[in-house]
């Protein structure tokens, strides 16, 4: 039996792991202890542990802290990608 996959949540998964991408890289441009703020953010889900700046507060609601922690969780365990929600 052939598993077949919905392309969209495909792309969806790629897009959400380039925005993590790309929010951590900026995390670390623009914040003296980026784990310390992105840690901060996901305890509290108070943006003001963030760096003010509107291009990472729109990365992170974008992505959501749940998909955020799975895909922070995926990056640490060596994980290809994080499982997908049914």
């Amino acid at each position: 039996m052939q598993n077949f996959q919905n392309p969209t949540v495909s792309v969806t998964a790629d897009v959400q792991k380039a925005q993590f991408s790309e929010l951590l890289a900026r995390l670390s441009q623009l914040h003296e202890d980026p784990i310390e703020g992105m840690a901060g953010y996901l305890v509290t889900e108070d943006p003001t542990y963030l760096p003010d700046d509107p291009h990472i507060k729109i990365l992170i609601r974008s992505i959501g802290r749940d998909k955020l922690l799975r895909l922070i969780l995926a990056r640490a365990l060596g994980t290809s990608s994080p499982a997908e929600e049914v």
